[in-house]
């Protein structure tokens, strides 16, 4: 029958077939993860923590506010996104 593994009748092959889906979809998060703080990382170091917030707040948190459930914080995010954009006019670099 072949080795086992994970305290399990399952063949070896099928446990590596689980843990390489897994992996992937936990790799795919993760890299996604990287990018993002890749991207405000750099935008944090070569123009300051006033243009990394407003980018959080203008591109960022927009783009994730669907997961909240909370309607008020949703209005919330909206509202700063927009104060936001009117005050730098679209702009996440302006002082």
């Amino acid at each position: 029958m072949g080795s086992k593994c994970c305290r399990s009748t399952a063949p070896l092959t099928l446990c590596n077939e689980l843990i390489r889906q897994t992996g992937t979809e936990s790799g795919h998060a993760k890299i996604k993860g990287m990018a993002v703080e890749s991207v405000f990382g750099g935008i944090f170091t070569q123009f300051g923590s006033p243009a990394a917030h407003r980018a959080f707040h203008t591109l960022l948190l927009p783009y994730l506010s669907h997961q909240f459930r909370d309607q008020a914080l949703k209005e919330r995010i909206e509202e700063i996104r927009k104060s936001t954009e009117k005050e730098f006019s679209g702009s996440v670099l302006l002082p």
